[in-house]
């Protein structure tokens, strides 16, 4: 595998065809369908960790780094799995003082449709420029926030069980 799918990404602007974002984006699916069936939570998609390779002119996809990975049936608090642009907003939330866990696979799922997202619009949706490893995730949440509104607590009912949630809004001016 000669490179990562962010080098296309970026090598054309995030202007990608239909063909090959469909393409990509079958192939990661087909990669986590796969490693979910037989148990196993990548815990780190990201455009970096899908290698890219071309076969009779096409890409061919295949998930790389699975130096996060776990197993999909454990519920580990962790705040640090994926790549914080793809991280999912339980993941941003978790804390070993949180009586609350989360699903590995939900983790994977969610950034599955960031990066596809990316594909299809060319931009990455939760970008943040924060890198302070202890911010970012309050970045992160933030973006999310942004983009996609405030969390009802009818859709995400499990919301109120992370302290650090009602800590982190009361100083969000953005919702």
């Amino acid at each position: 595998y000669k490179r990562q799918l962010q080098d296309v990404f970026y090598r054309t602007g995030g202007v990608l065809n239909w063909k090959q974002v469909w393409r990509y984006s079958r192939q990661v699916l087909e990669g986590i369908a796969h490693l979910h069936r037989n148990d196993v939570a990548h815990r780190d998609i990201s455009m970096s960790n899908v290698l890219i390779r071309e076969v009779d002119g096409h890409g061919v996809c295949v998930l790389a780094d699975l130096g996060l990975a776990a197993s999909a049936t454990s519920m580990i608090l962790e705040r640090s799995v994926t790549t914080s642009w793809y991280r999912a907003p339980e993941a941003c939330l978790a804390s070993p003082n949180t009586e609350f866990s989360y699903q590995q696979k939900a983790i994977d799922m969610w950034s599955i449709g960031v990066l596809v997202t990316a594909l299809w619009t060319g931009t990455h949706l939760f970008q943040t420029s924060v890198t302070e490893n202890d911010k970012v995730n309050g970045a992160v949440l933030q973006k999310i926030v942004s983009v996609m509104g405030w969390p009802e607590t009818e859709g995400w009912p499990d919301v109120a069980k992370f302290q650090q949630w009602s800590e982190m809004s009361k100083n969000w001016s953005i919702c």
